[in-house]
């Protein structure tokens, strides 16, 4: 690096889902078996509702990840106003 070059980490990125609960394990098994692409969290069982954390540097593969996903699992996205959109073509 020279005197000039500025290094910024890229940010975090936090989408919401509602999937089945049946399908949760199958989408954290996958997410993370792509060692350092994402993270899978639980926000709530008995509902289906997890969180999936990124690098926004990575976002254009998470998405090309998450649509392949919503062809075999129902994804539905949580927006921050609580409203679902399917993401999925199942």
């Amino acid at each position: 690096m020279t005197g000039g070059d500025t290094v910024t980490a890229p940010r975090e990125v936090f989408r919401s889902f509602q999937v089945a609960r049946k399908d949760i394990a199958y989408l954290h098994f996958v997410l993370e078996s792509y060692e350092g692409l994402a993270v899978l969290s639980s926000a709530d069982k008995s509902s289906g509702t997890v969180t999936v954390r990124y690098p926004s540097d990575l976002a254009e593969t998470v998405n090309e990840l998450l649509t392949a996903l919503g062809t075999e699992i129902a994804l539905k996205k949580v927006r921050g106003d609580g409203k679902q959109e399917t993401c999925s073509t199942r």
